[in-house]
């Protein structure tokens, strides 16, 4: 695939691989093997759930919607072990766009560094503040600062902004 000038139109992603089916269905079994074992029937259910939304959704909506699948499995919020088991599952899932990029190795990279930092943040203010609302606001100001960051930057490569001095 060669690489599209400044008047080209087209994507720099590339097809699914098998590598990345690989990641995306690996992760979301063991996920779903993790809700099983520590949530029960809830658990399976929401894991088979998981399984089928997987057909139809983006990896990155995948991700968002086991999230909220742990809402419905651990009403009270999960514990740090059922956390990181299904955590462990869900970061295959989350890293395997990557693998459509040019440079797979340094997205993926990217990916877990940003996604171990906003989890270390969200845990850390959770632990401060005690409360979930203040701690969703910070996140989303985060985010909100990540997504301004990636945009500038995008309008610098692009010619279409300076610089800040």
């Amino acid at each position: 695939m060669s690489r599209p000038t400044n008047g080209e139109a087209s994507s720099l992603r590339q097809p699914t691989s098998r590598r990345q089916r690989v990641l995306k269905w690996g992760g979301l079994l063991s996920s779903t093997a993790a809700l099983s074992a520590s949530g029960g029937t809830i658990g399976g259910g929401v894991g088979a759930a998981l399984l089928l939304f997987g057909l139809v959704l983006s990896e990155e909506l995948l991700f968002a919607v086991a999230h909220l699948g742990l809402l419905a499995v651990f009403p009270e919020g999960p514990t740090t072990a059922q956390l990181a088991l299904v955590e462990l599952g869900l970061i295959p899932v989350l890293v395997s766009p990557s693998l459509r990029s040019p440079t797979p190795g340094r997205i993926a990279t990217a990916t877990v560094v940003l996604f171990a930092v906003l989890g270390a943040v969200t845990w850390e203010t959770l632990t401060w503040l005690e409360e979930p609302l203040p701690v969703a606001g910070v996140l989303l100001l985060i985010c909100a600062a990540i997504a301004y960051g990636l945009h500038r930057s995008e309008l610098v490569a692009l010619g279409l902004a300076e610089e800040a001095a």
